[in-house]
């Protein structure tokens, strides 16, 4: 993760401390978790998970992926950046760099503005591709989030000092769409003065969880779990604070973050409103090209290719079933059943 700027976050404490309860007892029992032992920090993870990590004293950066289906995932950046703020400081810098001044690292990553975490965000492939450009091990080159679709935006407590936001979406990746919560906040490291190396940011406190929509619900809390998890030495803490005293750095304060990061994010899941169930659906049915209808005389729900519709409805009389509705908007219950293969149960006659 080349060019990734990480800042330790605030959230150390002692190996131990006792890891919060998992939210679903079930889900643990489904899915076994170990220990991974990063040897200046341990962190629960499901078992059989992959574990790239980055990052030393004074930073670190976790990814953790599940090799029988990598889009299940868990990040924990502390901060990623810095990058630009604005056009005319990335216009700014080209320009002195053509003159013969320095070419700032950071000078082919896109810019984020307005600066915010969704913004961020959404320009997460931009950012993907120019940090894995640089990077030659294909373990640290981060994945692509295709079709990224924004269902919810939150503002969240901060953490360090920034604004925070958290962001409920969906994507795909090797042709299934993907669900995922994501929690991170910006700050700006430089501000505009008019000369080179201004006007940038960065973000700090970056964490986030994704699995396939259709089984992001079961993972959802061991995964959120995963974060609250982490713990740092006691040795690894003394010496890391040594370093950012003599480097006039605030020290890292044994504390809250990670486990805060992590309620956020749970919380967020088990809070949100079935109006974004219902938005979340109807965007992966559109990432599909597919569309869902249902029965009113029995409920069961039905899908279909995008466009289906338009001639079933003209020609109802010609199908076995000619009864089939649009679900309502507000009808959360049906929105979340399972649908039938649509071309196996509806045919004319």
């Amino acid at each position: 993760m080349y060019a990734l700027m990480l800042i330790l976050l605030a959230s150390c404490s002692e190996q131990n401390e006792e890891a919060p309860a998992l939210p679903d007892e079930q889900a643990q029992h489904e899915i076994q978790s170990e220990t991974y032992d990063g040897g200046f920090f341990i962190i629960e993870i499901p078992a059989g998970w992959k574990v790239i990590t980055t990052g030393g004293v004074g930073n670190l950066a976790i990814w953790m992926t599940d090799p029988d289906e990598p889009s299940r995932q868990v990040f924990i950046f502390s901060a990623i950046g810095p990058y630009y703020l604005s056009d005319i400081q990335k216009e700014i810098d080209t320009r002195a760099a053509a003159m013969g001044g320095p070419v700032q690292r950071w000078s082919e990553l896109p810019v984020v503005e307005p600066h915010t975490f969704t913004n961020f965000f959404l320009k997460w492939n931009q950012f993907a591709e120019s940090l894995n450009a640089r990077t030659r091990d294909v373990k640290y080159r981060l994945p692509r989030f295709d079709n990224l679709e924004i269902i919810e935006v939150q503002p969240a407590q901060s953490q360090t000092g920034g604004k925070a936001e958290l962001v409920h979406a969906l994507f795909t990746q090797n042709g299934k769409v993907i669900e995922g919560l994501f929690k991170g906040e910006v700050i700006q490291v430089a501000p505009f003065t008019g000369f080179p190396s201004g006007h940038t940011g960065m973000v700090k406190a970056f964490t986030g969880i994704t699995a396939p929509k259709e089984d992001f619900e079961r993972y959802q809390a061991i995964l959120t779990r995963s974060i609250a998890t982490l713990r740092y030495r006691q040795d690894y803490v003394q010496q890391a604070n040594e370093q950012l005293k003599a480097a006039g750095s605030r020290a890292i304060q044994t504390g809250e973050t990670l486990r805060e990061s992590s309620d956020i994010l749970n919380n967020a899941w088990n809070q949100r409103q079935n109006t974004y169930d219902v938005i979340s659906e109807k965007r992966s049915d559109a990432i599909l090209s597919k569309e869902r209808y249902y029965d009113p005389t029995d409920g069961q729900v039905y899908e279909f290719p995008s466009g289906w519709y338009d001639q079933y409805d003209i020609n109802r009389n010609k199908y076995n079933k000619q009864n089939l509705q649009p679900i309502p908007n507000d009808d959360h219950d049906t929105w979340e059943k399972p649908a039938l293969d649509g071309s196996q149960f509806i045919y004319t006659e």
